[in-house]
Formats: structure tokens, sequence, C-alpha cells
């Protein structure tokens, strides 16, 4: 469900809420679709926020597979 529009470091984002009453989530999502922020309501009353940047996640070097090991025959 749509619940506004605002603004998030100069850009126009819609504040849309999903999920049941007790563990509900806000996602503001910019004009483009970009997540901004997240927003969870904590069972304490209180909501948890967020906030995503978009930028250009590094490479990471492979993870390097274990050697082989020869299995043991069984006659």
């Amino acid at each position: 469900m749509r619940v506004r529009e605002d603004v998030v470091v100069g850009r126009t984002v819609d504040v849309v809420e999903v999920g049941p009453t007790d563990a509900r989530l806000r996602w503001w999502i910019d004009r483009d679709g970009s997540p901004r922020r997240l927003e969870l309501h904590t069972g304490a009353g209180v909501w948890a926020q967020l906030d995503l940047h978009p930028a250009v996640v590094p490479r990471l070097p492979p993870v390097p597979r274990p050697a082989a090991t020869p299995r043991p025959r069984t006659h």
C-alpha cells in the first residue's frame, strides 16, 4: 500500500508499506525504482531504519576450491 510521497537525499520517493500489521516493512523507492530506505516495524512499536545508497560493488576475488582428495576404495 502506498503511504505517501517524501524526499530522501534530494530525490522524490514513494513510501510503500507491505506485510501484516505486526511485521510491517516500509520501502522508500525513488522514481527510477531504486530502493532508498527500508524501515521495519519492531515489536516494541518502534521503526528501525536502514538507508540505502547506490554504489558500484567491487568484484571480489574467487574463493579457492579445496584440492580434491581421492576416495578410499572399498571392495
